[in-house]
């Protein structure tokens, strides 16, 4: 159990991580095209704010010696870590090769 709380753990920073990065490139007043767009930016917004808040919430609950609920909200988180992390190696990956044949 204790390394499931050790990935929980550094899930949640990876997330928040991420989502605080998309948020701060985000700009709110930027002209949109369509309502649709706006539509989109805004629920793309609220979601990455919603992560970074759970992921708060997550880094915070062992100094709060408050556990988990279930084992399945830190499994989410950690599969979430996994896959953004992921998606950065498949960036790295494809930048390089583009340099590579330049």
């Amino acid at each position: 159990m204790i390394v499931i709380s050790i990935l929980h753990w550094v899930s949640a920073l990876i997330v928040i991580i991420e989502a605080l990065n998309k948020l701060e490139r985000y700009d709110p007043f930027q002209k949109m095209k369509s309502v649709k767009q706006m539509l989109i930016f805004w629920m793309t917004s609220a979601a990455w704010v919603a992560l970074a808040v759970g992921s708060a919430g997550a880094l915070v609950m062992p100094f709060l010696s408050i556990k988990p609920k279930l084992t399945a909200d830190a499994f989410v988180l950690i599969a979430f870590a996994a896959l953004l992390v992921r998606a950065r190696l498949y960036q790295l990956y494809n930048q390089r090769a583009e340099n590579d044949h330049a």
